[in-house]
């Protein structure tokens, strides 16, 4: 009997799951900025104030992007990438905002974007670390979601440095689930192995994301452009077929691929 009712347990977890991706947002492509590709995981805000991952920067890229016309045509979202918490999490297991270079917090700082009629996305990893080596969210999905949606995020960007690919299959779709649990609206952007190799299963990944790479990292250089043009020219696996409304192959770009 209680086998039974476990096997039971896990199919409605999974139906629950399955309607997971229909979450309402990403009709079309989320467009906005990311911390990443210009500013890396710079937390020297001492040497570097002006180019360092903390809420200042935040705060003028959603100043530039409400003032300067971008939101006028239809850019959103401002992200923050890798390397804004503490390289350990706090008593009650929860991540924490490094308070020298975040001292606001993150949800005061979710209200000023939001005072700009903007959105704004954040970071975490699948894995037990991220990329940068701050705390991932394995083994704490659940924690991690709620956190979130507490300050209010629009978005998540989960990677996948540190985990087991065997996982995957599992993970997201259970991070999908928690999200959508809180009661908030979020943009699900998937790291999922990149979306690269023949065992890419993008059915899978158009389901339980609202965006999902096709590609490595973006590089600020012509070579590294025309390479994403590419290989959305080349469509390889006829990734396309499995994009719109609520599911988008994200075109970061790719790096000698």
């Amino acid at each position: 009997m209680m086998k039974f009712l476990e096997a039971i347990a896990v199919i409605c977890l999974l139906v629950i799951v399955t309607e997971a991706a229909n979450n309402g947002v990403a009709r079309t492509p989320p467009l906005g900025w990311m911390s990443w590709e210009r500013f890396r995981c710079n937390t020297d805000c001492v040497n570097y104030p002006d180019s360092c991952i903390n809420e200042r920067l935040i705060m003028q890229m959603a100043d530039h992007m409400a003032a300067d016309g971008y939101k006028d045509v239809g850019y959103e979202y401002i992200c923050i990438d890798d390397c804004w918490p503490l390289k350990a999490r706090g008593a009650d297991g929860r991540l924490v905002p490094d308070p020298a270079r975040f001292p606001s917090g993150m949800k005061a700082l979710a209200d000023y974007v939001h005072s700009k009629g903007l959105k704004i996305g954040i970071y975490s990893d699948f894995g037990h670390s991220t990329c940068g080596g701050y705390p991932g969210s394995e083994f704490y999905l659940e924690t991690d979601a709620n956190t979130f949606a507490e300050w209010e995020m629009d978005m998540l960007k989960l990677d996948v440095c540190f985990s087991s690919s065997g996982d995957l299959q599992y993970g997201f779709p259970a991070m999908e689930f928690y999200l959508n649990r809180t009661g908030r609206q979020f943009v699900f952007s998937c790291e999922w192995d990149w979306g690269m190799g023949d065992g890419a299963n993008y059915t899978h990944m158009a389901e339980f994301c609202n965006m999902w790479r096709v590609a490595h990292d973006m590089e600020d250089y012509w070579d590294n452009v025309k390479l994403v043009v590419d290989v959305f020219a080349k469509d390889s696996r006829n990734f396309s077929a499995f994009t719109g409304p609520g599911a988008w192959a994200d075109a970061d770009s790719v790096s000698g691929y």
